[in-house]
């Protein structure tokens, strides 16, 4: 039995993929799953009668080729590996696309090598070479081991891979004119016979079933006996196939999706017009035989980042930057099955490969409590230290020192409103359009003391673009506020309000209140700048930042001095809190011994490596292992500027600025309420990130069910219900029943944008 199957790669995903081998005098066709561990397991297996009788098809196949010059091999992808191939290459070729409007300044993709680019040109109108996002892609070359023996037959065993990449052409492309893809071997030596056994093949495999309608390739059969004698003979001329003096068939070739096409590429051969409405892609790999080398005829100049105002700026830096499909790649979980699109962002975010890393490293490596003296003691210390730093550059903190660690912000922000003392008379403002983390402890703070509750209003109604725009001029703010609560961006609508923020933050100081920021849904998406905000506490979870499950605050100390909190070891003496450490080991480092033999209140510098790492906030032993998870969240976000968090951020806000624009026209016509903020193009999505919380127009088109389930029904990820906005979303919003929330982040491509946009005009259109 001849097997054609075989694994040459680690393979993320996990996909369908089909091959032959010859069984006697038939040809079985069995269907292989490949997992991430590279097992292939045989799920089913069926007999049809092939053409290969008793020899194998390859050799059978191989002779049809040097005869015709093409031909089409009795092997097929599997339609998962279409699917998900087909989804790939139409993201990439979106993404290409606006990086030539990027270093184009919006001006078209020219003709020809010279106005392309590595790895993206037009080799004539409509029909692009793309490599871009393509090339070297796992899901695209877990195809390969099906015609690798079929290459081998024909090229020898050691043929080559010379490159691979998709040839798309766009609806309304022209008809092509005849050519061949590379000259013969000795064109130029009327001694040589021309024909040559092939040295260069080229194997393609649609992502759509390809027909004379969609531009479909027309082949002079046998014509590569013909072609030797002109190297001018690569360049597109009508007149060729009368030149050389062909006289046979042409065909026309029509190939459905994920079957496997293979010519010779010395053969003429042309495509015809694409007079449909979608896009044709078609895959392809170019093999020679070893000692053979093909031109790949590509530019050197590379695409640009998206950020088409940052694209210098990059180059300053002496670094590289990452641009988003790059990015994208550092998602084990969003590029290992293409069916899902993560549209859950706002819940928690997916994690590049190298958090978890960093969080095994740790356990394994540097195990260990802090205040010892031996190397994983102390290497737990170093990490505490570095991940403060990481957190302070993250958050735009003047010192580590103003950074705090718990488990979310929830935790912290109760923990933070326990240590507050009210009483009757004061207030606690906080705001309708925040995120309950923001909100439950102050009201909580303010039940236990007897003070007043009062909100800053939003403008409701579930159809007015301003439903989640907060009323800061009516903010309720006096001079018995001791608290003034709001968020940065909305968890449910993805407004931004950090204007408001500033405002607020401003207010507050003025009377004397404490202002108490939630970033939670900012920090994945805008620059954080704690000075520029001007306020007093700064709180966010790292898993929505692609970090773990670690809660992280900024603070200024001489805001919290005189608050006692509630930590083991932190006693009050009179109205002072001090700190009693274990004074038995702690070298005279957690605490200042005052007159009265106890440690006075700790300093405002702390915490510091020098005092253990002590802070005041903290309570009992930190996470270390998330903290380390942490700091490598946090440089995977300066990896995408380079090394700079500015141009990281500037980075991220283009890309999410293009899927929030795409998404919002992609619904105009939709029957779809986008609640708050909904204004398409630049000026729309400056002020809110990639999240929308949406409900049909009409509430009785579902039959009860939600929106999230029937997209969660068709692979794409998100959730439905107040989003712990019960005031924003069943009082501003007026959507008792909640709302779907769609949250898009920076690792998610316009394609998938498209496919959201198709699945809820299916979902709501339907009869």
């Amino acid at each position: 039995m001849l097997s054609t199957c075989r694994i040459v790669s680690r393979l993320p995903l996990r996909g369908v993929l089909v091959w032959n081998s010859v069984v006697g005098s038939s040809i079985v066709r069995s269907t292989c799953l490949v997992d991430s561990h590279d097992n292939m397991r045989q799920a089913q297996s069926k007999s049809f009668t092939g053409s290969a009788g008793s020899t194998a098809w390859t050799a059978d196949s191989s002779g049809v080729l040097s005869r015709d010059g093409v031909v089409e091999l009795p092997i097929a992808t599997g339609s998962e590996y279409v699917r998900s191939a087909k989804q790939i290459v139409l993201d990439a070729f979106d993404d290409s696309m606006e990086r030539v409007k990027v270093a184009s300044g919006g001006q078209p993709l020219g003709l020809g090598m010279e106005h392309g680019y590595d790895g993206f040109v037009q080799r004539a109108p409509g029909r692009y070479d793309m490599h871009w996002g393509v090339s070297g892609n796992d899901v695209i070359k877990s195809a390969e081991p099906l015609w690798e023996p079929f290459v081998q037959e024909v090229l020898g065993e050691h043929a080559t891979l010379q490159f691979h990449g998709v040839l798309m052409s766009v609806a309304g492309a022209a008809e092509q004119l005849w050519h061949i893809d590379g000259e013969h071997l000795f064109y130029d030596r009327p001694d040589v016979p021309a024909s040559l056994p092939p040295h260069c093949i080229n194997v393609f495999v649609p992502l759509v079933d390809v027909d004379r309608s969609n531009g479909g390739t027309e082949f002079c059969v046998g014509s590569q006996q013909l072609t030797s004698g002109s190297e001018d003979i690569v360049w597109q001329r009508s007149e060729w196939m009368h030149d050389i003096g062909f006289k046979g068939d042409v065909h026309n070739i029509t190939v459905d999706a994920g079957k496997v096409l293979a010519f010779d590429y010395r053969v003429l051969h042309r495509a015809l017009a694409h007079q449909g409405n979608e896009p044709r892609p078609v895959l392809y790999w170019t093999y020679t035989r070893r000692w053979f080398s093909d031109n790949l005829n590509f530019p050197p100049r590379h695409l640009p980042t998206v950020a088409s105002s940052r694209v210098h700026m990059f180059a300053d830096i002496g670094q590289e930057a990452m641009d988003m499909n790059t990015a994208r790649q550092h998602f084990p979980a969003v590029t290992r099955d293409v069916s899902r699109v993560f549209c859950d962002g706002a819940a928690g975010t997916q994690v590049p490969e190298s958090v978890p890393v960093a969080m095994t490293t740790h356990l394994l490596e540097n195990n260990a409590n802090i205040g010892g003296t031996f190397e994983t003691s102390e290497a737990a210390l170093e990490q505490v230290t570095r991940a403060r730093e990481a957190v302070a550059d993250l958050l735009g903190l003047a010192a580590s020192s103003q950074v705090v660690f718990g488990n979310n912000t929830t935790s912290l922000l109760f923990s933070l409103a326990n240590a507050l003392t009210l009483g009757p008379g004061d207030n606690v403002v906080v705001s309708k359009a925040c995120h309950d983390a923001n909100i439950a402890p102050w009201l909580h703070a303010a039940r236990r003391g007897g003070a007043s509750v009062r909100w800053i209003d939003t403008t409701t109604g579930d159809c007015d673009d301003t439903s989640d725009v907060l009323d800061v001029a009516g903010a309720p703010i006096d001079e018995n506020t001791r608290v003034v609560a709001f968020g940065l961006a909305s968890n449910a609508t993805g407004s931004v309000h950090t204007r408001e923020a500033r405002d607020l933050a401003a207010r507050a100081q003025a009377v004397g209140a404490l202002s108490v920021a939630d970033a939670t849904q900012y920090a994945a998406h805008r620059r954080v700048d704690f000075a520029d905000l001007g306020v007093d506490v700064l709180a966010c979870s790292a898993y929505k930042f692609f970090g773990p499950h670690v809660g992280v605050m900024g603070v200024h100390h001489e805001a919290l001095d005189r608050m006692l909190a509630p930590k083991v070891g932190l006693r009050s003496v009179g109205d002072e809190p001090v700190h009693r450490g274990n004074r038995s080991d702690d070298g005279g480092k957690t605490g200042v011994v005052g007159e009265n033999g106890v440690y006075d209140r700790l300093p405002a510098d702390w915490p510091t490596p020098e005092s253990w790492e002590i802070c005041k906030w903290e309570q009992g032993t930190l996470n270390y292992e998330g903290l380390a998870g942490v700091e490598a969240c946090v440089n995977y976000l300066k990896s995408i500027g380079g090394g700079d968090l500015n141009l990281a951020f500037q980075a991220i806000e283009a890309h999410e600025a293009a899927l929030a624009d795409r998404f919002l026209r992609g619904v105009q016509e939709l029957p779809v309420i986008v609640h708050g903020r909904r204004t398409a193009g630049r000026s729309g999505t400056l002020d809110r990130t990639p999240t929308f919380a949406i409900s049909p127009s009409q509430s009785d088109v579902l039959g009860g069910d939600t929106l999230a389930e029937h997209l969660v029904a068709r692979g794409i990820y998100c959730t439905h219900g107040n989003h712990y906005a019960p005031v924003l979303v069943e009082d501003a919003l007026q959507r008792p029943e909640g709302v779907t929330r769609i949250s898009f982040m920076h690792y998610n491509t316009l394609g998938e944008v498209d496919r959201v946009v198709s699945a809820l005009e299916e979902i709501l259109q339907a009869p």
